[in-house]
């Protein structure tokens, strides 16, 4: 739960926050997910995370979706962390970095994934 602040002018709202880096790469899958012309659909929308604990492949798994279009998971590599926050209850935030239409599958979706958490 955040705390009210009463007096905006003596507290920067930000520094409330701590930002930590969870992660910072390229979706994986996404030649498995993608359609034509799917990029735009891409930059468009936001990126959510859904937690799929059930994938055949990796226990972790996590699946990146474009609005509502799959387009991979976070690396396999990097998706335990990103689990086990999910799987807390808490909220984090993916970022859209970039997106190369020209680019091979494997580099064409970059991000981040970011967990902010109240200060004491």
């Amino acid at each position: 739960m955040v705390k009210p602040v009463y007096n905006i002018k003596d507290h920067d709202l930000l520094s409330l926050l701590q930002k930590t880096l969870l992660f910072e790469g390229f979706v994986a899958g996404y030649k498995f997910y993608s359609e034509n012309d799917l990029e735009w659909e891409v930059m468009r929308n936001k990126l959510n995370l859904v937690r799929y604990s059930n994938n055949e492949f990796d226990d972790n798994a996590v699946a990146v979706f474009a609005g509502d279009k799959m387009i991979g998971y976070v690396p396999k590599a990097n998706s335990k962390t990103i689990a086990e926050c999910l799987d807390k209850g808490e909220e984090l935030y993916s970022e859209l970095i970039h997106v190369d239409p020209v680019a091979a599958d494997k580099n064409k979706v970059f991000f981040k994934i970011w967990r902010f958490k109240e200060t004491h």
